[in-house]
């Protein structure tokens, strides 16, 4: 998702980021049972946290670029 959001081509870049997001999602998908509470929380923030970054680049990226 991180290398997405740094591409400068941008059908790859959300290429790359769509795909990082399946991933992270199955991942929380198959081992959220083996957590512990903590370790849920951890996880959902650093999450969270690369996703708004991620969407934050985009819209700044979006922004600067000619129409």
């Amino acid at each position: 998702m991180l290398v997405g959001s740094y591409t400068k081509i941008l059908s790859v870049g959300t290429g790359l980021i769509l795909g990082g997001m399946i991933t992270v999602a199955d991942g929380y998908a198959s081992y959220w049972n083996h957590l512990d509470g903590w370790a849920r929380f951890v996880a959902l923030l650093i999450g969270l946290g690369i996703a708004i970054f991620v969407i934050y680049r985009r819209l700044v990226a979006t922004r600067g670029a000619p129409p």
